[in-house]
């Protein structure tokens, strides 16, 4: 069977044999002897192409299912119409396809009003019902899963949208992807996991390396959004759906009109992203700095590791002392080197001629000790911390790390040691005698 622009004559007449039942209900369709034959087929063309073993058998029907929810076959309530020619042709043209998009939407959650921005393959935007609903294909998912979810409840809410194209494996492992998990380091424990995608964490990276610290929100509180989860919306249509999460995953607050109605609303958080500046330029600026420096798909400097961007992400997703600790772990990531004395008296130096602030020498000194005496199990001593400490914490580490990346930006060759050495030995601040707390 050679691959065409044209459809095999055997698929277009096996496809046109089950629309000629008029099933009017999907397991009824499945089980008819009409859907087995075109499955056997759809089984040959796979095994011809990609090798996959034909007597896969619940593999092929799996995939030929989420291919008929998502064209919409007439045995699905509400279908729209779509002849048998129009539906051999959309599967011989999936069939055909090496790679897709896959679209990755989290909702950041609490974030005030914020300018439509675009940056490298990612974008934020205050989506309309019509326009969610296009992005989650609201009705494959009503056929999915005999409903849908109310789009007007997601409605008011900024929405990071990212989008990246991938190589397909075979329809049945789309349809099945576990079965790799069973193939694909079973058991192994990853030293950095993520709930991203590598460039759905640089997004966010960019994102977050922008100055929030600098706004002060209701309690003294400067992260200008939650990631309570994130859908994925693969473009294969041998790829399931997964419901849509619903909107008690969200924030919501209540407006009132001062007499009695009162009205559930998305809540927010009270930062105002304009006294950032031009937010859409920096975004811009910073996705290609990090394109260039530590880029996804390329072996990043050796000056600016991944495990950076890790860090970063952890110490904003979580709170409290772990939020402190995972700041300065980003700072040691940035600046620290291995089996070297006197390392956080080196980092702080480091940290202060990087970014030319005599003031982080001390200020990198603090925390350090501060995080030693947590990790190390010592008596704090009823010690707390106040949010000062964790906006504190955080603008050093986003300093230090904006300042190595435009570092490396501008000298790719350079390498670590003799970045961080040149940190060391230069004395332009007058601070190398200084010892740390």
């Amino acid at each position: 069977m050679s691959y065409s622009e044209s459809v095999p004559p055997r698929l277009q007449a096996e496809m046109a044999a089950l629309w000629e039942k008029k099933f009017h209900k999907p397991s009824i369709a499945y089980e008819s002897s009409r859907f087995k034959a075109l499955a056997a087929t759809f089984a040959e063309i796979c095994h011809e192409r990609w090798g996959e073993p034909s007597g896969n058998k619940w593999g092929f029907a799996s995939a030929l299912q989420h291919f008929f929810q998502r064209c919409g076959a007439p045995w699905f309530p509400e279908s729209a119409e779509l002849d048998a020619g129009t539906a051999a042709a959309q599967l011989w043209t999936a069939l055909s396809s090496t790679s897709h998009r896959i679209t990755y939407i989290l909702p950041l959650d609490q974030l005030d009003d914020f300018p439509e921005t675009d940056f490298g393959p990612a974008k934020i935007r205050n989506l309309r019902p019509a326009e969610l609903g296009d992005i989650i294909h609201v009705n494959v998912l009503k056929r999915r899963f005999s409903g849908a979810p109310n789009l007007n409840d997601y409605y008011g809410r900024q929405w990071l949208i990212v989008e990246e194209r991938v190589a397909l494996p075979s329809p049945a492992r789309q349809a099945l992807p576990f079965f790799d998990f069973f193939l694909d380091g079973f058991g192994e424990i990853k030293p950095y996991p993520s709930n991203f995608r590598p460039i759905v964490e640089q997004a966010l990276f960019a994102i977050i390396l922008l100055p929030w610290e600098t706004l002060e929100g209701w309690g003294g509180n400067w992260k200008p959004f939650r990631l309570p989860w994130v859908y994925r919306v693969p473009e294969s249509p041998f790829l399931p759906l997964k419901q849509f999460p619903k909107p008690s995953t969200l924030s919501w607050g209540w407006a009132s009109d001062g007499i009695d109605e009162i009205e559930e609303i998305p809540a927010t958080n009270s930062l105002d992203p304009s006294d950032l500046g031009d937010i859409s330029g920096e975004l811009q600026q910073l996705w290609s700095s990090l394109e260039y420096v530590s880029p996804i798909k390329d072996e990043a400097h050796e000056a600016f590791p991944r495990t950076i961007r890790h860090f970063m992400l952890r110490a904003f997703l979580d709170e409290g002392f772990d939020e402190l600790i995972w700041s300065v772990i980003a700072i040691d990531a940035c600046l620290g080197k291995e089996n070297e004395g006197d390392k956080t008296k080196k980092i702080a130096y480091r940290a202060a001629n990087l970014c030319q602030d005599p003031s982080m020498h001390r200020r990198c000194c603090d925390y350090y000790k501060l995080r030693s005496d947590y990790v190390h199990g010592r008596d704090l001593g009823g010690k707390t911390i106040r949010n000062e400490d964790l906006r504190g914490s955080r603008k050093l580490a986003r300093s230090v790390v904006r300042a190595l990346l435009k570092r490396c930006a501008e000298d790719r060759s350079i390498s670590r040691d003799v970045l961080l050495d040149n940190l060391w030995k230069s004395d332009v601040l007058g601070i190398s005698s200084k010892k740390c707390p």
